[in-house]
């Protein structure tokens, strides 16, 4: 079956295109650039997994060595507590019902604020999994990824606390951050790569 996807590019995410305002993400790297695939009629759970693994597969042609990461920031605060700070993230995600057992060497960020907890957190995972993530993309709107290809995952010190290092790391290591664009009850979905253009251009 042929799916026919809706492709959009920018240059440089710093200038207006047609995709989307990049500046709420408060990325300040230079010479990123982005594209967007979007998927007509097929929600955010289902739509994202087709439209990640379809994008990866593009990006990882001809290479052996692929790590795919995940990062992710729960909704709203969380009540600075005992079990909560016990918890962490990953955690409470699997209190709460979610299949995370085949996620690896996850890592809790856990941020005080005066309004509560934010609670954060990045993993791995094989490709292969990537329909494990479907209840959390679907109820969870901060959620990225990153893929890096023919780049050892031992040699990537991922000893950071916010998004924007996370982010910075993936591109420093010649990587992809991907984000889910739109609301969590959209119709339809879109997904937009972003890096140095050499990096995503195999997408366009």
């Amino acid at each position: 079956m042929t799916i026919d996807y809706i492709v959009r590019t920018a240059a440089d995410i710093h200038q207006s295109n047609e995709i989307a305002n990049f500046n709420s993400l408060g990325i300040a790297e230079k010479n990123i650039s982005a594209v967007s695939w979007e998927l007509r009629k097929h929600g955010r759970g289902d739509g994202a997994i087709n439209l990640l693994g379809r994008m990866a597969e593009k990006l990882c042609a001809d290479h052996n060595m692929v790590n795919f990461f995940v990062f992710l920031q729960l909704s709203g605060y969380q009540p600075d507590n005992r079990i909560i700070r016990y918890k962490k993230t990953w955690g409470l995600l699997k209190a709460r019902g979610y299949d995370v057992e085949n996620l690896l060497d996850k890592f809790d960020v856990v941020t005080d604020t005066d309004s509560g907890l934010i609670l954060s957190g990045f993993c791995r995972l094989s490709l292969s999994h990537l329909n494990d993530l479907k209840p959390l993309i679907k109820s969870e709107k901060n959620i990225f990824f990153g893929l890096l290809v023919d780049t050892d995952k031992e040699n990537v010190d991922f000893n950071v606390t916010t998004r924007s290092d996370w982010m910075k790391l993936v591109w420093l290591n010649n990587g992809v951050v991907f984000y889910l664009l739109g609301e969590l009850d959209e119709p339809d979905c879109e997904v937009v790569a972003l890096g140095e253009y050499k990096h995503i251009s195999a997408l366009i």
